[in-house]
């Protein structure tokens, strides 16, 4: 009934509520339009274009997500936040894997710029778990899955600073186990099998099961090749 009204006066703030609403209601796409108009009529609130971009990641339209995201970030400079970087490092890596399969060149190129912008945010921050681990993550895109050296170099460099700190034990468990369990699959097949059983072990730490007590145990047994 707002929007019906031709005398309501309508700002920004009413179409970002809209969009909002209609994400809520699963309606992305149409929400999208919202989140444009708001933009458009107050083109003085740079941080619209942070919405905006959202928006367009929430419709699966990543390539505007991260154009948009790049604008915003261009134009805060030195003063960007690296919250904000990271999020458009993100973006690159959501445009990356939606190339995949379809275009190798564009995904290749927007994982590069995914790390080109991720590694900015590293010389802010460099001891956030965190981005470090989206490294790791962006790394694996660019490589189309492979677990390289350059991953097993990010774990590492994750692992180091979660380390630091006993209570990521448990609170970021979840980056645990996923280490944890690819350094284990990427020294198993490398035919390093103590550094395996080292990182396989940890993981039981972190998560105890018996299918990988049994598996480790296996391990052991095994001759040497």
């Amino acid at each position: 009934k707002l929007f019906n009204n031709p005398k309501a006066d309508i700002n920004s703030q009413d179409y970002i509520q809209y969009g909002e609403l209609l994400q809520e209601l699963g309606q992305d796409t149409i929400a999208v339009g919202m989140f444009e108009k708001a933009v458009a009529i107050s083109p003085e609130k740079t941080a619209l274009l942070k919405d905006l971009s959202g928006a367009y990641s929430s419709a699966k339209m990543y390539d505007k997500a991260a154009d948009t995201m790049a604008k915003f970030i261009d134009g805060e400079g030195d003063q960007a936040n690296p919250n904000d970087i990271l999020a458009l490092a993100r973006r690159y890596q959501n445009l990356a894997i939606s190339y995949m399969e379809t275009d190798s060149v564009a995904s290749l190129d927007a994982a590069n710029k995914a790390l080109t912008t991720i590694d900015k945010v590293l010389t802010r921050v460099p001891d956030n778990p965190l981005v470090l681990n989206t490294k790791s993550d962006i790394l694996r895109v660019a490589s189309r899955g492979e677990v390289t050296p350059e991953v097993i170099a990010a774990d590492q460099a994750t692992l180091a600073v979660l380390d630091s700190d006993p209570a990521n034990l448990e609170k970021r468990k979840n980056i645990y186990r996923a280490i944890y369990g690819r350094l284990g699959n990427y020294y198993l097949t490398h035919n390093d099998k103590e550094n395996a059983i080292m990182y396989f072990q940890k993981f039981y730490e972190v998560e105890p099961s018996e299918e990988l007590k049994t598996f480790i145990e296996g391990l052991h047994a095994e001759p040497e090749k």
